[in-house]
């Protein structure tokens, strides 16, 4: 059972989290906070995995670093009514694994919940094997987890077409559904069509996030990209389907290298089972690689 604490200040939104997760068989809201300066000590009492906070609230992000330090076994999720990129940093850097923006979707709440409850499993279990030590007697550790498998080696399916309205962004983007409710397994729909990418209209996702915000991250470690960082940028569709949007504008675009495609395919096949791609028509370098 996923246990998960709520702090907001916003009644309305502790309660529309709540009434996303009660039908859910696997998860369970264990308390609300109004204030996030409550939230340290409720943490330390109810032990959620996962925490639910709200950054709209004054010292909401120092307080998110603090529980992060302090308690490592807690996944956090941040929400904030602000969208930009320059509040998706923050929340990163204050230790959140997940960023969602106000209103919330249930559907996107649910799938950032069990997405993050995921990622985190093998962490959480050496939490807190550390802390059933003497410095917390009387707190006991579940019984360890399985590790994070191995590599998935995912089916990479990749649509092109000579020219533009032949249908292949709706060909993804159903195909990518259809993959999800037929097998149940992971699936990635990555936008590439850099320049003019629409998926996420076509999905009716809020673009929060796009390719450009793992740009930094790639720039500055030459390995293998952090999956948990490239989930963390992806967005969760209600179907299921984690997505990969394209850049907002042409002019970002252009930041993204072939390279940068490679790194990001090889990193999106290593994490799901499925991996399709929409395109756009061109035969420069980036989509080469795509295709290749």
């Amino acid at each position: 059972m996923i246990r998960v604490l709520v702090v907001d200040a916003s009644p309305e939104v502790q309660s529309q989290i709540s009434e996303a997760l009660s039908p859910l068989p696997d998860a369970e809201v264990v308390g609300t906070v109004p204030a996030s300066a409550a939230a340290l000590e409720r943490v330390a009492v109810l032990r959620p995995d996962v925490l639910l906070m709200s950054m709209d609230d004054d010292g909401a992000a120092s307080l998110a670093e603090a529980i992060s330090t302090r308690y490592p076994f807690v996944s956090l999720i941040m929400t904030s009514r602000n969208g930009e990129a320059d509040q998706l940093r923050r929340a990163m850097q204050a230790g959140a694994r997940q960023f969602l923006v106000k209103p919330l979707a249930a559907p996107e709440l649910v799938e950032s919940v069990r997405t993050v409850y995921r990622l985190d499993e093998s962490r959480r279990t050496a939490a807190l094997a550390a802390q059933s030590g003497p410095a917390t007697v009387g707190v006991m550790a579940p019984p360890p987890r399985a590790a994070t498998g191995p590599a998935r080696e995912g089916k990479i399916f990749t649509f092109y077409s000579a020219k533009g309205g032949a249908g292949c962004t709706t060909l993804a983007c159903n195909t990518a559904i259809a993959l999800k409710r037929a097998t149940g397994k992971e699936v990635a729909l990555f936008d590439c069509g850099l320049l003019f990418g629409d998926v996420g209209v076509v999905l009716n996702l809020n673009p929060r996030s796009t390719i450009v915000d793992l740009l930094p991250q790639m720039d500055a470690h030459p390995g293998p990209l952090d999956p948990e960082f490239l989930s963390q940028t992806m967005i969760p569709h209600a179907s299921g389907v984690k997505v990969l949007l394209a850049p907002a504008s042409p002019e970002k675009a252009e930041l993204v290298t072939a390279e940068h495609v490679h790194r990001v395919l090889i990193a999106l096949r290593d994490q799901f089972d499925f991996v399709v791609i929409d395109t756009w028509p061109t035969f420069e370098e980036r989509i080469l690689n795509v295709l290749d």
